[in-house]
């Protein structure tokens, strides 16, 4: 079933947001993607936005595995951070072999994101994905109350949305990442080119599962979800 757009006329929250329904099937495929700008190569500074394949996709599938009976996926997006494109392109492929009918949300400012959560429940998703940029994390809290509100179980790519009342989270260990780039701040000091410092990448994906939200929203997590997970929130 393809979804149709509805004409939103609603509160000033919704005033600027983009809500785009979509069957997965009429997208096409995406590959890894690291971006560098030419101000960064230039100076050889290792600032990069980089989109690590596989991990939206294994987001998707956690998403169904905890709500298997879903049809609808909304998709939280900031389409303004350069590390949303790859994530939202991936996650509507992998909606594709899950046969789910996609929603989109986008917003760039943290005023939208009231209205977002809003326009998404509105639509009757069964689940939302967020997505893993800056704005996003920033008000994990407020993101996790209005969807708690809504009674929409939330998937993120890092676990500090599920510390903040997410419902569930697969992605990278953010504080490792911090301290691992004490390293390249030390090889900087020392004299090493930050040019020819290497872009790296976590091995270590992390799952965590907040019950306490899982218990708000009437969710039975699957045991064998349970003993996937690397941290449990009881």
């Amino acid at each position: 079933m393809k979804a149709r757009a509805e004409p939103m006329v609603a509160s000033k929250s919704f005033a600027s947001l983009r809500l785009r329904p979509i069957h997965a099937k009429n997208r096409s495929t995406t590959q890894r993607r690291c971006r560098a700008s030419r101000f960064d190569r230039e100076r050889g500074a290792a600032r990069r936005q980089c989109h690590r394949v596989g991990l939206p996709a294994k987001q998707m599938e956690f998403a169904h595995a905890i709500a298997p009976g879903a049809t609808r996926v909304g998709l939280l997006t900031n389409l303004q951070d350069p590390k949303t494109p790859p994530q939202r392109q991936e996650l509507v492929i992998a909606a594709r072999a899950l046969e789910l009918t996609v929603v989109e949300a986008d917003v760039n400012r943290p005023e939208e994101i009231e209205g977002a959560v809003e326009a998404l429940a509105s639509q009757r998703v069964d689940i939302v994905i967020v997505l893993q940029t800056t704005l996003l994390l920033s008000f994990s809290r407020s993101i996790a109350e209005l969807a708690l509100a809504k009674r929409l179980p939330t998937v993120y790519g890092y676990r500090e949305h599920v510390l903040a009342g997410g419902l569930m989270s697969y992605g990278v260990d953010v504080p490792w990442c911090v301290r691992r780039s004490a390293y390249f701040v030390d090889k900087i000091l020392r004299g090493t080119p930050p040019g020819d410092l290497p872009v790296e990448f976590p091995t270590k994906m992390l799952l965590s599962i907040n019950l306490k939200t899982a218990k708000a929203l009437g969710l039975t997590v699957p045991p064998t979800l349970l003993g996937r997970a690397d941290d449990v929130i009881e």
